[in-house]
């Protein structure tokens, strides 16, 4: 393996942007572990939590602010950006988190002559896409493209953060579905050491596409579901035309609720029309249904 470092005597620096979200803080942990010095760019260094112990520095810094990113990237030669807004209830949108924040860093990883970028991406990502949050991504791509800078992309299935959402629908008994969709989400530990090794080995390029090791489909995953929550969950099918203008609906009210929802219905029409094509390369040893029971644990329910 080809090491993406620029000094032979020493480790690798790499800067990690996100990193304090669910992805953000594996990717620190699995870099830390293979001995990368870290520097953790973070709104909120409180976050980090343990992890700042991990990390060779902690920056502190707003991604949306030009002024701020300059200069957060000197003497590093890698850099993997796991930024991406989710549910976050904060005023900014997710296009200056998910398109605007990660170009600018992009740009400035170029003037900083780092070596090499890693990106968290998403799967289906394409600037064409009829799904707002998958053209965002697809925008970021292919502005990290444009830089010149060697880089890899990688692209995973759900999350298992995303599959608790989908316990919680269950909780009443039901399991609402759009389509026959195909999945095999990822656990954020399994994808954190993906990323790290994608990153610190050179010799890998172009988009690599991720999946967990378990697959499902809708019917499986509902059974799934029951078993964790010990009651029994029945499968209803919504059509995906009255998804979509339920979906349309909430545009005017909340425009974050809006990209979310229609990320989920838009995912779900992809995984349903590429069928069992649609499951990623299986990678990781950790298990959907051992996340949900320990989360559920967790929080005493």
């Amino acid at each position: 393996m080809q090491r993406a470092q620029t000094d032979a005597a020493g480790p690798p620096r790499i800067a990690v942007a996100g990193a304090t979200g669910n992805a953000g803080k594996e990717i620190v942990r699995a870099l830390a572990d293979r001995g990368a010095l870290v520097r953790a760019l973070v709104r909120d260094p409180a976050r980090l939590g343990p992890l700042a112990a991990r990390c060779a520095e902690v920056v502190t810094l707003e991604v949306t602010r030009e002024e701020d990113v300059r200069g957060a990237l000197d003497g590093v030669e890698c850099f993997v950006t796991a930024l991406g807004k989710t549910w976050q209830r904060d005023s900014a949108p997710r296009r200056a988190v998910d398109v605007d924040a990660n170009v600018r860093l992009f740009q400035e990883a170029r003037r900083a002559g780092v070596r090499r970028i890693g990106m968290t991406s998403v799967a289906w990502a394409d600037r064409q896409s009829p799904v707002a949050m998958l053209r965002m991504k697809g925008e970021a791509e292919d502005a990290l493209r444009e830089t010149g800078v060697a880089h890899v992309i990688i692209r995973p299935s759900g999350f298992f953060s995303d599959m608790w959402e989908v316990l919680q629908m269950c909780r009443r008994g039901t399991f609402w579905s759009f389509g026959d969709a195909y999945l095999n989400p990822i656990s954020p530990v399994d994808l954190g050491d993906f990323i790290a090794e994608h990153v610190l080995d050179a010799s890998r390029v172009g988009p690599f596409e991720v999946g967990g090791p378990d697959a499902y489909d809708i019917p499986a995953l509902a059974a799934l579901c029951g078993r964790v929550l010990e009651r029994e969950v029945r499968v209803r099918r919504v059509p995906m035309w009255l998804a979509r203008a339920g979906v349309a609906m909430i545009r005017p009210f909340s425009r974050n609720l809006w990209e979310m929802s229609d990320f989920f219905i838009g995912s779900s029409a992809l995984t349903h029309a590429a069928g069992m094509s649609a499951l990623l390369p299986k990678y990781g040893t950790h298990h959907l249904e051992d996340y949900l029971r320990e989360r559920l644990a967790s929080v005493g329910e």
